[in-house]
């Protein structure tokens, strides 16, 4: 978590129960567009909207700067996240090979926020 704070500070958001770092969401302001560098939630709280409220509230603050658009990347693999991104309404748009340490590829997907009024996602 330190070093990517240290290379990404602009939207630097962490999720705690009780002291422990559950969750976070790293993004950097980038060419007026937001770019979401990696979103992680510790296993033992996965599927309890973690993930959802982060990426809810980076919305909110994207939203609440002025920037119009907000880029991520997503292992092809990770079904799960690929539908929390889709209905946040982000689409589709190119694909990055080899991506990943391990050469696995990854999904590139951009929101519109000009176009995608919803205030969130339940």
């Amino acid at each position: 978590l330190f070093e990517l704070y240290e290379k990404c500070r602009d939207f630097f958001l962490v999720a705690d129960y009780k002291g422990l770092t559950i969750g976070y969401i790293v993004s950097c302001i980038e060419n007026q567009s937001l770019h979401i560098h990696s979103v992680a939630v510790i296993e033992g709280f996965r599927g309890k909207g973690i993930g959802r409220m982060l990426l809810e509230e980076t919305i909110k603050l994207a939203k609440s700067m002025g920037i119009e658009k907000i880029l991520l990347e997503v292992s092809t693999q990770n079904t799960v996240a690929i539908a929390l991104y889709e209905k946040f309404g982000f689409k589709r748009v190119g694909m990055r090979t080899n991506y990943y340490a391990d050469g696995s590829d990854a999904y590139i997907y951009i929101l519109d926020l000009k176009e995608n009024n919803s205030q969130h996602v339940r």
